[in-house]
């Protein structure tokens, strides 16, 4: 009997530590065993450099709802992303069960990552939305009869597209070597930014202007993060006003505008990327 017990467990330490999955085993909070697989996905060298709460190996966002799947003994699988070693984070597919581990109750979790999957399911998504952006503008501008007419369609589909409340285009006048204000906006809130439009208008700027004209010179986009503070920024001080934090300028060769957005988040958005407007 001691015989067939020894082997059992030999047995599945072996197939725990083979297993081409990571896999844990907690007890009320606690971590007791975890194979190597699932150290080295988190970042580790050994068992004993994981956090000793298994419930600390989730980002802390996911903690709360992790440990109620917990509670009602969920055995379907679940999404949930995990803390690496490094401190950035892993999206995993987790399955769980109850077992007796050392005569104790434990739950057993069997852990996949599919970090590189759901990515790829993003970076498509991604596409699909810009694909549908770049086709409804092409119907807006085959459906109208002149730049003047398509581009406040254009930009209010952009804005959309890239969820920025603010959205403000330039004509350029290569002759005089100007910017005019044709009064082209989208405004998402004309309650919290209208001011700023009224605010910042200005009919003719002559180039070199600081940030729109390297974008015109250059026909590159111009990316700015912390706009209140950039010196180049001649509005910052009315963005700061209604809250506008970051913003990007680009060039619209065939209508010769330059394309001006804001947006009140701290950071620009890494999952949707402006489209450069060149015929």
């Amino acid at each position: 009997m001691h015989g067939n017990l020894l082997q059992d467990a030999e047995s599945f330490e072996q197939l725990f530590q083979s297993a081409t999955e990571g896999i844990f085993i907690h007890c009320e909070g606690e971590m007791l065993a975890a194979n190597q697989q699932f150290v080295t996905m988190l970042g580790y060298d050994r068992p004993e450099d994981l956090p000793q709460r298994s419930i600390d190996v989730c980002i802390p966002s996911d903690r709360a709802r992790v440990m109620e799947l917990i509670k009602a003994g969920y055995d379907q699988p679940y999404e949930s992303r995990l803390l690496h070693a490094d401190g950035s984070s892993l999206t995993v597919e987790v399955a769980a069960r109850p077992i007796q581990y050392r005569g104790q109750p434990a739950r057993i979790a069997f852990v996949r990552d599919i970090t590189e999957r759901k990515n790829a399911s993003r970076q498509l998504a991604r596409q699909r939305r810009l694909l549908g952006l770049l086709g409804r503008i092409a119907t807006s501008a085959n459906e109208s009869s002149s730049a003047t007419q398509a581009f406040p369609i254009i930009l209010h589909q952009i804005c959309e597209y890239l969820d920025w409340p603010v959205g403000h285009a330039y004509q350029y006048d290569p002759l005089g070597d100007v910017l005019e204000d044709p009064d082209c906006w989208y405004i998402a809130d004309e309650a919290r930014f209208g001011q700023y439009r009224e605010e910042t208008r200005k009919p003719i700027i002559p180039l070199p202007e600081k940030i729109v004209g390297r974008v015109v010179r250059s026909g590159e986009p111009i990316w700015l993060e912390r706009l209140t503070e950039h010196p180049d920024f001649r509005r910052r001080w009315y963005a700061k006003r209604v809250g506008l934090r970051t913003a990007s300028s680009s060039l619209c060769s065939w209508t010769n505008r330059s394309l001006e957005l804001s947006s009140s988040s701290p950071t620009l958005s890494s999952n949707r990327t402006q489209p450069r407007l060149k015929r």
